[in-house]
């Protein structure tokens, strides 16, 4: 960011609120001659955690919701007609994650004899954290559904 933008890093003492923050911040910088009157400041503090750590909150919430989904679906493969079998159980699971956005490489099923686990993983990209490297955060959500 430092060279395609102008930004330059500051790094300040941890503070007990965000007021201070920013007041220690713009001291900093100014004591170090890093800024000026007139220029604009932006303090960025926890906005990586806070933003990037709500969006792998819902993906994380996404793909859970859509495997437990998935799960139910297979274990309702079975009716009083058809019996209960890995591969209908197993395509149930993969039509129902497909139809929900997710790539069927994304998709884990793990048959058992009475139960179904399903596990979803997804990808983000992140917002702040790529200015750490992180350009994708990657979750992974989970369901079981056992067959009555």
């Amino acid at each position: 960011m430092a060279l395609s933008w102008g930004v330059e890093p500051l790094a300040v003492d941890e503070y007990g609120t965000t007021d201070e923050v920013v007041w220690h911040a713009v001291e900093t910088a100014a004591t170090v001659g890093s800024i000026s009157v007139g220029d604009t400041v932006v303090v960025l503090a926890g906005a990586g955690l806070i933003v990037d750590g709500g969006r792998v909150m819902a993906a994380r919430r996404h793909a859970s919701n859509i495997a437990e989904a998935a799960a139910r679906a297979a274990v309702s493969s079975a009716t009083p007609v058809r019996t209960y079998t890995e591969s209908a159980a197993r395509t149930a699971a993969v039509d129902t994650a497909r139809r929900s956005g997710i790539d069927v490489a994304d998709v884990e099923v793990v048959v058992g004899a009475d139960r179904v686990t399903v596990t979803i993983t997804e990808r983000r990209r992140s917002v702040f954290l790529v200015l750490g490297g992180w350009e994708t955060v990657t979750v992974h959500g989970s369901g079981t559904a056992q067959v009555v």
